[in-house]
């Protein structure tokens, strides 16, 4: 069952797969939810970039092996910083993709 709020704003069919709270045992700074999530997608976490607004969010990322993305403050360790998620761009992602393999 996807999170409610995917319902309300009527954008779960853009999600192929979607782990939150509800489906994990321990919080952030453990990379279980990113991990439950790669593998709920069948991808390894190499393959994937994480974004997150918190040094906890980065921390786990880093642990499972994705690439970070620190949106906001100085959040250490992030592969990448944006100022905020208006930046968040698909091309910026997409470059930043080719240029940290």
């Amino acid at each position: 069952m996807p999170p409610a709020i995917l319902q309300t704003l009527d954008i779960r069919d853009y999600f192929d797969f979607c782990v939150d709270a509800a489906r994990i045992s321990r919080s952030k700074p453990d990379p279980e939810i990113f991990l439950a999530a790669c593998e709920g997608l069948g991808v390894n976490p190499c393959e994937c970039i994480g974004v997150e607004d918190a040094q906890a969010g980065i921390d786990a990322i880093n642990a499972c092996g994705m690439r970070s993305v620190g949106i906001g403050g100085a959040l250490r360790d992030a592969d990448l910083h944006l100022p905020s998620t208006e930046f968040l761009t698909w091309p910026r992602l997409s470059a930043f993709w080719q240029n940290d393999k």
